[in-house]
């Protein structure tokens, strides 16, 4: 049997603002009798992305099944954020490096395009404002992939932000997650811009392979004081996770 560290009345605090005091299944308000529910099932996994404060009547449906762990993944991703001091401002497309261009149909959406001159990875650049008054560090990056079935800068400012780093990336299934070995220390009231560069890997040799096929692109940033910063789902080869797909007749 798994031992149960004990929650820190701080983590137990954040998660209540981050459902803003209410069960994100049923709506229910009585905070005071909520529990932490671990996503993965496992009760010493206690970082912040792996936890979720809900009523006690939700977390008994899902220890009973009734309620998947697909949907409360879903939940977690769609929460706000975790705190206010800091900001996701956008993620564009480096379209001038990259052969990959923003959708006209959703501004998260990018697609490959034929450019044969430019780098075929996608590297998005990513632009946060520190609202605090403290330094706070990015010190790890981790994007949860999504892979749908196959068918057919910055912000106005009077200064131009250039990236401070480029990370590349390698995605497979699921949880992919970077330790920063150069993170990025970002001072009170700045504003600040990164790269990441994605492809995949598909073997153990770490080659770089072009993005294939539709996938889903869930961010996390995790910085210092266990302060984590979630950012709308991204899209590479289509506009959503429900776009229909085309079938082509060969002749």
């Amino acid at each position: 049997m798994k031992k149960r560290p004990k929650i820190p009345p701080k983590t137990k605090a954040i998660l209540q603002k981050e459902i803003n005091s209410e069960c994100p299944i049923c709506q229910n308000q009585e905070v005071e009798y909520f529990e932490i529910h671990h996503i993965d099932e496992n009760p010493e996994n206690n970082v912040l992305t792996n936890l979720l404060l809900l009523c006690s009547n939700c977390h008994t449906k899902i220890t009973k099944g009734d309620i998947s762990e697909y949907k409360i993944k879903q939940i977690k991703s769609n929460l706000p954020l975790m705190i206010n001091s800091l900001e996701f401002v956008s993620a564009v497309i480096e379209s001038e490096s990259c052969a990959w261009e923003l959708s006209d149909k959703n501004d998260f959406a990018f697609f490959r395009s034929d450019d044969k001159t430019k780098s075929p990875f996608p590297i998005i650049n990513f632009t946060i404002i520190n609202h605090g008054n403290k330094i706070v560090v990015l010190k790890k990056i981790q994007v949860n992939v999504k892979n749908l079935p196959r068918g057919i800068s910055g912000i106005p400012q009077p200064r131009v932000l250039k990236a401070l780093a480029i990370y590349q990336m390698q995605i497979a299934d699921e949880k992919n997650v970077l330790n920063l070995s150069n993170p990025i220390h970002v001072p009170p009231n700045e504003s600040f811009m990164f790269q990441i560069e994605l492809s995949e890997k598909l073997t153990a040799e770490n080659e770089r392979y072009e993005i294939a096929g539709r996938k889903v692109l869930y961010f996390l940033f995790e910085f210092s004081n266990d302060v984590i910063l979630k950012i709308p789902h991204l899209y590479l080869n289509c506009n959503s996770e429900n776009e229909q797909m085309r079938i082509y007749l060969m002749h």
